[in-house]
Order: structure tokens, then C-alpha cells, then sequence
């Protein structure tokens, strides 16, 4: 037998203990074609399968083509993406929207793009694996020194206090602090506190320290909140 290349025979490695403790997941193919309900899903009222989506969706691909075909920066941006941004901004009642293709990327974007080395960058411990990840690549060393991460417990607004607080003690971080939290979590259930959040970042301000409250409303929008404006509508 031909011996794998180490690094083949490493991934092999990898992929066993996975496998032996259980945590190895694999692609399937999808089932219950035919349910109404699907709580496996994010669409969980199968609403991609409505008919006047599909309809809309031929009607968009004969008139206006399939596909981006480039980049917005150097394409510019299509009409109907720009109609759609105007509309979901009104939804969420902000200034302006941009979309992404995904969650992931959109949460990407917001963390690595706002966030400026010497900020704190200041996450709930059960945050989204997206958020997270965003949170490591703004810190990465590809990106400059100086950003820090730290966690607090849940929605627990005053261990979030007592991290910044700490972090601020340091005489050397002069940054801004980012308080990132999910308004109705995606794993839990449960919605964040964001009033108490939002005057932990007031108190901040008024101290003198450059604040902001991030907000991943992705389970949140289109399903709580006036007109399913999402809950920092609510509140």
C-alpha cells in the first residue's frame, strides 16, 4: 500500500478523532421535500418554495440576466439590489442597508471594517460562531496589532461592564470599546437585555471612551419588532 503525503495522512489523523468523539459532520442530502413546517432549517415556513417567490424569481432572470457577472466596486451596483437595500433599511428603520451574500460574511465585514487597532472588542461568550471568527480575523496580525477581544458571561450586562472596565484600567488602550451581541440569540432562544447594554455603552461615552453596541439581528428580523422590524426596533 502507497503511503499517504503527511499532510493527507495528518487530515486522516484529524478526521478520525473527530470521528471517534463524535463531532465529525458530514453533508446530506435534504429531506421532507414536502413539509410545510422544517425547524432543521432557517426557513422554517418553507416560504422559498411559495409560488409568487418563484414567479418573481423567473420574472427578475429573463428581464435582468443571472448572475452579478463582477464585483460591486467595480461593476457598480445593480438597480434591484440597490431598490432592495433602500426597502430593507426602511424595515429596520436605519439610515441605510448593504447586502451581503451571507450572514457570515455580512458579520465579517461589520467587525474587521468598523473596528480600529487600540479597540476592544468586547463579545457575548455564546456570540455566533461567524462573530467570533470575525472577532479572531480583526485581531490577526495580517490585520495590525492592537485590537483586543475579551468575553462576558450571556447577557450578563455587568460582567460585560467589568471586562471593559478592566480593560480600561490598562493606561495603554486609548480605543474604542465594541459591545457585540446577538438581540435574539440563535442557539439559546432567549433575547438580549439590549436597553441595559445600550446604557452600558452611554456610561462609556460619558466617560470619555469611544463606544458602540453591535447587533446581529439575523433571528430577530422579520419575526419580532413592529412590522418585524427586529427587537432594536422594539427597544
Amino acid at each position: 500500500m502507497t503511503a499517504l503525503p503527511s499532510w493527507q495522512a495528518s487530515l486522516r489523523d484529524r478526521l478520525d478523532a473527530m470521528r471517534r468523539s463524535g463531532r465529525l459532520r458530514a453533508a446530506r442530502s435534504e429531506a421532507s421535500q414536502g413539509a410545510r413546517v422544517r425547524l432543521d432549517t432557517n426557513d422554517y415556513l418553507q416560504l422559498r418554495r411559495h409560488p409568487a417567490l418563484a414567479q418573481a424569481m423567473c420574472h427578475a432572470a429573463t428581464a435582468e440576466g443571472v448572475g452579478a457577472g463582477a464585483s460591486r466596486l467595480a461593476g457598480g451596483s445593480h438597480p434591484l439590489h440597490e431598490q432592495a437595500e433602500q426597502r430593507l433599511a426602511q424595515l429596520v428603520r436605519a439610515e441605510a442597508a448593504t447586502l451581503f451574500p451571507a450572514g457570515y460574511m455580512a458579520n465579517l465585514a461589520a467587525l474587521t471594517a468598523l473596528t480600529q487597532p487600540g479597540d476592544l472588542l468586547l463579545l457575548d461568550r455564546l456570540c455566533h460562531a461567524s462573530l467570533i471568527d470575525a472577532a479572531a480575523v480583526a485581531t490577526s496580525r495580517l490585520r495590525g496589532q492592537g485590537r483586543a477581544v475579551r468575553f462576558f458571561c450571556h447577557n450578563d450586562v455587568e460582567h460585560a461592564a467589568e471586562q471593559a472596565r478592566r480593560w480600561q484600567r490598562r493606561s495603554d488602550h486609548s480605543g474604542g470599546v465594541w459591545i457585540v451581541v446577538e438581540s435574539v440569540h440563535s442557539m439559546e432562544g432567549d433575547a438580549a437585555p439590549l436597553l441595559e447594554f445600550a446604557r452600558l455603552r452611554d456610561q462609556l461615552v460619558g466617560e470619555g471612551r469611544s463606544a458602540a453596541l453591535l447587533v446581529d439581528e439575523a433571528h430577530a428580523v422579520g419575526v419580532v419588532g413592529p412590522g418585524g422590524a427586529g427587537l432594536c426596533a422594539e427597544t
